[in-house]
């Protein structure tokens, strides 16, 4: 089955989601606990040594180090941790932006386990790089961030939310899908330019998100079925949409 002929992606992509804000939903949840995470690490800074790294980004941050002594809470917490705003603003604007829609297409469960299995993805893939010494030589190189969820999420967005115009400035509009390609584009510039260098590690995110929105047709492409025919060749003009 395509992704588009999924029942999620069959529901109206209303311009009406775009920026919807909902208090009780998944979205709304992700954004505040990853904005009062980054103030209350702001706020037990020390003033006399800012440079220091605070208790919470401590005993919260992912590495290769802390993985070694099976501190496994971190695989949970490194997502909430952003020692950088550039990122940060970057992610809680596109998950503002886009969130409701891919909430909405996919179901609240769906759409956290969506943001979290994302985030597990690159940590894993992080764990793979310090191993191999491929971009992270420093097994104490710290791997924070949601850029792995939110990217994940965008390019949900980018591959099912349709060509729903939205107004931008007067006459001027995009369709939903282009603005969420750019958005997705900015957010992976962000995550790229950011110190340190286990960052290309959130780059994971999307790819969870291509696997599980293309499972079947990976799957009848790797064990054709007889009765599959009519899906492999729908499988590359799904993919191009």
């Amino acid at each position: 089955m395509g992704i588009h002929d999924r029942p999620y992606a069959r529901r109206p992509s209303s311009r009406g989601l775009f920026a919807a804000f909902s208090p009780l939903s998944i979205t709304t949840a992700l954004i505040a606990l990853n904005l009062l995470v980054w103030i209350l690490n702001r706020l037990i800074r020390p003033a006399a040594r800012p440079d220091l790294p605070t208790p919470l980004f401590q005993y919260g941050h992912y590495s290769l180090a802390t993985l070694q002594h099976f501190q496994l809470w971190r695989l949970l917490t490194f997502p909430f941790l952003h020692p950088h705003p550039f990122p940060l603003f970057t992610n809680m604007l596109c998950l503002f932006l886009f969130g409701p829609i891919v909430e909405s297409q996919l179901g609240p469960k769906r759409y956290l386990a969506l943001y979290l299995l994302a985030s597990l993805a690159a940590a894993a893939t992080y764990t793979i790089l310090a191993l191999t010494h491929t971009l992270i030589p420093d097994p104490t190189t710290p791997l924070t961030g949601s850029s792995a969820g939110t990217l994940a999420i965008l390019l949900t967005a980018a591959l099912t939310a349709g060509d729903v115009p939205i107004p931008l400035y007067m006459e001027l509009s995009a369709s939903l899908r282009t603005l969420a390609w750019v958005a997705f584009a900015v957010a992976t510039y962000a995550t790229l330019t950011t110190p340190p260098h286990s960052q290309p590690a959130h780059l994971a995110g999307p790819a969870v998100a291509l696997l599980l929105l293309y499972r079947d047709q990976i799957r009848d492409f790797v064990h054709p079925h007889p009765h599959r025919r009519r899906l492999q060749k729908d499988w590359s003009r799904d993919f191009n949409r």
